[in-house]
């Protein structure tokens, strides 16, 4: 039975600047813990070509495993993720964060979910979930991201590079190869390449915060 997709939309208003909350609002590990989330694994060791990985967690005896996507970032303004669901109540989901600047300082963070279920188990819990549960634990670790923006060093939230999923350094280099044979500008795809390499990262994946997705580093 395929059942109906829920929206929903959190917003909130915040002290800081986007490029001040970016380093604590884009590390999704992070998030996970914060929000009360199971500590993901790997499913499975295989990562696909196009960047693609199979994920999972446990939680209440309930295994939940999916296949997700690589994520979709601009710096500082937003990232997303769309995720397919392979064991679990869940069908699929996307998430969307964005930070919008406001002309007089601060952010406007707005948080999207978009949720199928896939079963009667998803249609009767996960709703109750993300409205109480998880509203608050977003609150609370959004408006704690937001204090510590306020008072930390900018140096420190400046990460050392990409920590690139397993295969990823590969693909990167075999990807460098494919745009100087098409392009033959090497010198531009070494920027590029670099840029992919110290650019910031976040949760697991490790994916650069380029405005075109770069799949596999």
């Amino acid at each position: 039975m395929n059942y109906p997709e829920f929206h929903y939309k959190w917003e909130w208003r915040l002290r800081s600047p986007p490029e001040r909350l970016w380093p604590f609002v884009a590390d999704t590990n992070r998030f996970n813990r914060d929000t009360g989330l199971p500590g993901v694994r790997l499913a499975d060791d295989a990562v696909r070509e196009s960047a693609r990985q199979n994920l999972g967690f446990s939680k209440l005896g309930v295994q939940v495993e999916w296949e997700e996507e690589p994520f979709e970032w601009v710096r500082p303004y937003r990232f997303g993720v769309h995720r397919r669901y392979r064991a679990g109540p869940v069908a699929s989901t996307r998430v969307l964060v964005e930070l919008e600047p406001l002309p007089r300082g601060g952010t406007r963070l707005v948080y999207h979910t978009w949720l199928r279920p896939k079963n009667l188990l998803g249609v009767t819990t996960v709703p109750a979930l993300m409205r109480f549960s998880y509203a608050r634990a977003f609150d609370a670790a959004f408006r704690r991201y937001d204090q510590l923006a306020m008072t930390a060093e900018p140096a420190l939230e400046q990460p050392a590079g990409v920590r690139f999923i397993p295969g990823g350094r590969a693909r990167l280099d075999a990807l460098r190869r494919e745009l100087v044979a098409r392009t033959e500008e090497p010198e531009l795809v070494a920027r590029l390449v670099e840029t992919v390499e110290r650019g910031t990262t976040s949760s697991w994946q490790g994916y650069a915060p380029t405005r075109s997705r770069m799949r596999g580093a």
